[in-house]
């Protein structure tokens, strides 16, 4: 592994103690950064914005990772101390290359967590029992330090692997259906049976985000859809995926995406068709542009556009191009993009009738997503956004790695793809499937995988391997039933020992940014159901 570091560090802002005095009320606070809420003495109630309340008494200790807004009031007769610490963290990354530092930016949604007593003891006792430290004092230091390290224990403790996380994915599946109404977490706490911190805390653990940061993602990403769409205002799309104010929704979407909604809209007026053998309108989509003209594999994926699941409804003014046969250069060019950007692949080599088009550009042929992504972006002028796209599939890719630690870490994996006749045996690099599953998600290779791309094996040669776990992917069911049927099959030690994973993933492609992290998220939901 590269990775040799990978710390979390707070830094103190505000340290301050609260008395409240009998049948006081303190209005509502809001804070821009994490806090830590610690209670002395008192009993009361605590109620954040979202609907989620948290009762307080002696050693109470809540934890707001992100922009909060709360407020609190004591029980009558009961005067009310608390200490309410605030500070902000910053990431810590490291290889053999060198140390990279981030400041961790705020989260619009706060993930509100209870510590446990144990861990609220600790607390207490590092923030002095409510005596304030000077900022430049060096025991601040010290104490934060060891909150740091306190706040990650908190947050690794796990919830249930098994029917909590069943409703966590049937209330993720309740947001992708009603994201355009205003969703309370705190209700959705209540639908997944759970209470807001253990929501909050499962929700992550299982997608990679906050409840809050999951539902922005898709109402921005269905804002991006209807961006391309003729005769849509910016007001009228801010209405429609769920923000009351266009204003907050202008300042959401810049964050996230890097640039404002009018200029991303400007940006996507240029008509460009892509023409190859892989999904590479997923760069295109990444970087905020619907092409006119895609390439779909209809008998692969099923679909009635041929475009996989997750790039469907994104693509849905999209003109498909069948790319399961040989294109006739007539049917984009009759389509008078200002740009084509085509690659050479099987059936599509490049032909003469292509000449005609002067707006081409051949894209040379890579092995990795990146690569492609750099190139298109390079043609479209958008190379400003390679930065924010690499970064969030690789946050998805840190998040998949410790979902499917558990199963990463034993034992070691062989992948193939059995095709009638052939049996496709996976190398350790080379591919963006294998780059992804074993150099990013840190699942380990079988012996004598040191080879690039895949090699054609017979079962013989796949037996003889014997190996130790089995993932089977793009394979129709009836060719892997053949294969198992054959007596030499139930000779492997996976298959004896019952671990052979066979996972739907005809609509897997980690070849794009987007379907990246479809794949990891379609992944760790199949491995943890085999929990």
């Amino acid at each position: 592994m590269n990775r040799i570091v990978d710390l979390i560090q707070a830094y103190p802002l505000s340290l301050k103690t609260h008395d409240l005095s009998v049948r006081a009320r303190r209005r509502t606070v809001k804070l821009g950064q994490s806090s830590i809420v610690y209670i002395h003495k008192g009993t009361g109630l605590l109620r954040t914005s979202d609907g989620a309340e948290f009762r307080l008494e002696p050693g109470t200790c809540l934890s707001f990772k992100g922009a909060v807004s709360f407020d609190w009031s004591n029980d009558d007769g009961m005067p009310l101390r608390l200490t309410l610490l605030q500070y902000r963290t910053i990431g810590i990354v490291g290889d053999r290359s060198g140390l990279n530092a981030r400041w961790e930016e705020p989260q619009a949604y706060p993930e509100a967590d209870r510590l446990p007593p144990a861990l609220a003891a600790q607390a207490g006792r590092l923030l002095d029992n409510g005596k304030p430290v000077r900022d430049n004092d060096p025991r601040m230091h010290v104490q934060m330090a060891e909150l740091s390290l306190l706040l990650r224990e908190a947050e690794s403790l796990s919830v249930s692997p098994s029917e909590d996380q069943g409703m966590l994915r049937k209330t993720m599946e309740y947001m992708r259906a009603h994201y355009m109404k205003p969703l309370q977490m705190a209700a959705l706490a209540k639908m997944a049976g759970l209470t807001p911190s253990s929501f909050s805390r499962g929700f992550k653990q299982l997608s990679g985000k906050t409840p809050g940061a999951f539902l922005t993602q898709l109402r921005i990403e269905r804002a991006k859809s209807l961006m391309r769409e003729p005769d849509m205002n910016f007001k009228q799309i801010s209405g429609i995926v769920g923000f009351q104010d266009e204003l907050y929704f202008s300042r959401v979407f810049k964050k996230q995406e890097g640039v404002s909604p009018t200029i991303y809209m400007k940006r996507n007026q240029q008509r460009v068709a892509i023409v190859s053998g892989l999904n590479l309108q997923d760069q295109m989509l990444a970087l905020g542009i619907r092409p006119i003209a895609a390439p779909s594999f209809p008998t692969f994926y099923g679909t009635a556009s041929g475009f996989p699941v997750y790039l469907d409804e994104l693509l849905k003014a999209t003109k498909p191009i069948n790319a399961e046969r040989t294109i006739a250069a007539d049917e984009v060019i009759d389509l008078s993009p200002d740009l084509i950007l085509k690659a050479d692949f099987i059936r599509n080599w490049h032909a003469p009738e292509w000449n005609g088009a002067a707006n081409m550009v051949h894209l040379q042929e890579r092995d990795s997503w990146e690569s492609y992504q750099r190139d298109i972006a390079s043609q479209l002028n958008k190379e400003r956004e390679l930065e924010r796209i690499e970064r969030q599939v690789k946050k998805a890719e840190r998040a998949g790695a410790r979902a499917l630690s558990p199963f990463s870490r034993q034992g070691s994996w062989t992948i193939v793809r059995l095709l009638p006749g052939d049996c496709r045996v996976y190398g350790r690099t080379g591919h963006a499937f294998t780059d992804l599953f074993y150099r990013d998600l840190h699942f380990q290779p079988d012996d004598g995988l040191d080879y690039r791309s895949y090699c054609s094996r017979s079962l013989e040669e796949l037996v003889a391997m014997n190996p130790d776990r089995l993932l089977i992917i793009w394979s129709d069911p009836d060719t892997v039933a053949a294969f198992e049927a054959h007596p030499l099959w139930r000779e492997m030690r996976a298959a004896r020992e019952q671990r052979v994973y066979f996972p739907n993933s005809k609509q897997w492609d980690p070849w794009g940014p987007i379907g990246r992290q479809y794949m990891i998220r379609e992944m760790t939901n199949y491995f943890l159901s085999r929990a």
